[in-house]
């Protein structure tokens, strides 16, 4: 009986480190990993232009990555603002 609860007791460690290992690699790959935004604007739209100084501010942050693309003179931007509609299902 003695056996069995050092044996059920070094089983119980194993798994609680096995999972706190995982925990911390999960962790680490994470802070590795950056976020990207993806800004569709139009040239002299007013509504974009109140919101570029927030992602302005939003490219100084070193775990973001900030992909602008401008769609009234791009029509390949455009058509691409319209495959993320349709992607995620934006009317």
């Amino acid at each position: 009986m003695k056996k069995l609860k050092i044996v059920l007791l070094f089983l119980m460690v194993l798994f609680f480190a096995i999972n706190i290992n995982i925990y911390a690699q999960n962790s680490e790959n994470s802070e590795n990993q950056s976020t990207c935004i993806y800004f569709f604007y139009g040239q002299g739209c007013p509504h974009c232009a109140k919101v570029e100084p927030f992602i302005d501010e939003l490219e100084k942050r070193p775990d973001l990555e900030v992909h602008r693309f401008e769609i009234y003179n791009n029509r390949s931007n455009a058509l691409l603002l319209m495959a993320y509609f349709d992607a995620y299902n934006v009317s």
